[in-house]
């Protein structure tokens, strides 16, 4: 009797290699926030000189349900796993933050490993109401091992209670994940033909850090009993958002802005409904926060457009109007 085995490579295709760009990762995360019934999705990407950032520094948030320790080991980490069954929930508004009923937007169980798109290492903050702080720490790099089975692979998961225990639990979750890459590992877990990618990952794990700054502000946001919700935290951006470094909102766009504009604007239909949630993608530098996605044509401007189109799009794509 044979059983499947996986091979790590297997989550870096079904999860970052069905990822088409930037945009389209934002929007895979910001899809499970929105079922997750957050109230405000986000991006903020640090740039240095912005307090006392160093580095490029890039975070995705939302303020959802979050999670705790079960629902990080028996649903996050786990592929494929079917939690959002397709149509309404019959949820009781306090688990709604009062908000009406949701249709799920994810659907696939596998949105969350959009996460790995947007740069590596990643460490992820949770928390659910009238729950602990939870942490988790990774580099999506080391399943780019094409030697290394999935259940090989170590990650770090701790709880934690403010700026001060987040700090010297980072440490601890660094040196916990590069007990991957010791010796005496199985003999599965070798990098023969890929030390370089092996050196990065552990050059960049060992110096990967939280300003002071952003520690306070990021573990303020968990405090209570009463907060909830999720914060992706990445260093080594993908080299898109690099391209960000230097905007202005007074100079000409950028490819990569006039992109993540385009993209991130129309996650949700405004001519139809209000949405009873915002976005925001916002650049923080020395000068000043700017959001490069908050001035998109909404319900007021329609009314001053000198065309109005109203029709409908049948299921042969020909629209009647």
């Amino acid at each position: 009797m044979a059983n499947f085995k996986t091979k790590a490579r297997a989550v870096e295709l079904l999860g970052k290699g069905q990822i088409a760009d930037l945009p389209t990762a934002i929007s895979e995360l910001w899809k499970n926030g929105y079922d997750a019934y957050a109230k405000n999705l986000s991006c903020d990407l640090y740039i240095p000189g912005y307090k006392d950032v160093n580095e490029p520094l890039f975070c995705l948030s939302d303020d959802g349900w979050g999670m705790n320790y079960d629902d990080i080991v028996s649903k996050w980490i786990v592929l494929g796993t079917d939690s959002k069954s397709r149509g309404l929930h019959n949820y009781m508004p306090a688990q709604t933050f009062g908000l009406p009923q949701r249709i799920p937007m994810g659907e696939k169980g596998i949105g969350r490993l959009s996460v790995a798109y947007l740069g590596s290492p990643m460490l992820m903050l949770t928390k659910k109401e009238n729950d602990i702080c939870q942490a988790v720490f990774i580099d999506w790099r080391i399943l780019e091992n094409y030697n290394l089975f999935i259940d090989e692979v170590n990650i770090p998961c701790h709880t934690f209670n403010d700026g001060d225990d987040l700090n010297s639990l980072i440490s601890k979750m660094k040196l916990e994940f590069l007990e991957n890459f010791n010796s005496d590992k199985p003999s599965d877990l070798t990098w023969d033909g890929q030390e370089e990618l092996r050196e990065q990952i552990i050059n960049d794990v060992t110096f990967f850090a939280i300003p002071d700054s952003l520690i306070i502000e990021f573990t303020n946001l968990f405090q209570g009993i009463s907060s909830h919700g999720t914060k992706f935290i990445i260093s080594n951006p993908n080299e898109q958002l690099i391209d960000l470094i230097g905007y202005s909102p007074l100079g000409d766009s950028s490819n990569s802005v006039l992109e993540i504009q385009r993209s991130l604007t129309g996650i949700f239909n405004v001519f139809k409904e209000i949405p009873d949630f915002s976005t925001s993608f916002n650049i923080l530098t020395e000068t000043g926060k700017y959001n490069i996605i908050s001035d998109f044509f909404d319900q007021e401007d329609f009314k001053y457009a000198d065309h109005h189109i109203r029709g409908k799009i049948d299921e042969n794509g020909m629209f009647i109007g």
